[in-house]
């Protein structure tokens, strides 16, 4: 969950500008994956309403 995430180097160091608050959007529910024809790997990172 978030609070194991948190001690992980992703969210430790300066990795946490890069993935930091996806994962934990990720984790916590908020954001999910969705496609995307429009990017090339098809998928994109989406806010949950």
């Amino acid at each position: 969950g978030l609070d194991a995430a948190e001690k992980t180097p992703a969210l430790s160091t300066w990795r946490r500008d890069v993935v930091g608050a996806a994962w934990q959007g990720w984790l916590s529910g908020t954001m999910t994956l969705g496609g995307d024809t429009s990017r090339d790997h098809g998928i994109r990172l989406v806010t949950r309403t």
